[in-house]
């Protein structure tokens, strides 16, 4: 089967499967991190994005400003799929008191400098608020990068080589 053969049969394969499963009950389908999908994902989210509009289906796709890949062409592929964007800026400093509330490992001096450091990226801060129970008062990491590499250097060889 060549390659045009084999990506029609599978878009054609999700949009049944996306029909079926939402003629039993309505389907949430989501997608994150959409500025990471190279050109055969983004293909596949255009047939999604059609097919979901005729059934009771909603795709909902999390991506950033910067490299945004649903771009117009893209949306051409979609073939007229309804869509709607939804532009989010940085949490408030009130909704990332609100988040910080439930990690009660902190205390309140440690809490306001992650609020600080992570200005406004809820991930930043939920991640710098988590390593909490391994981070000194005055030691906040200074980027996800580097909590991402801390937390590998705490793990077992065998976990390390296998990430």
């Amino acid at each position: 089967m060549d390659n045009l053969t084999r990506t029609e049969r599978t878009h054609a394969v999700v949009a049944n499967l996306i029909k079926s499963l939402s003629a039993q009950n309505p389907l949430l389908i989501t997608i994150e991190d959409v500025r990471w999908a190279d050109s055969i994902a983004l293909g596949y989210l255009a047939s999604m994005a059609t097919v979901a509009g005729d059934c009771p289906a909603v795709l909902v796709m999390t991506s950033r400003i910067e490299g945004d890949p649903l771009d117009q062409s893209w949306r051409t592929a979609a073939a007229g799929a309804s869509l709607m964007t939804i532009d989010l800026g940085p949490l408030r400093d009130a909704e990332a008191n609100s988040m910080a509330s439930g990690f009660d490992d902190a205390n309140s001096r440690f809490v306001r400098h992650c609020i600080e450091r992570a200005d406004g990226n809820p991930l930043f801060l939920e991640q710098l608020l988590q390593g909490a129970e391994d981070a000194e008062e005055d030691s906040v990491s200074g980027s996800i990068q580097s909590l991402i590499l801390a937390r590998m250097d705490r793990t077992d060889a065998a976990d390390r080589e296998a990430l």
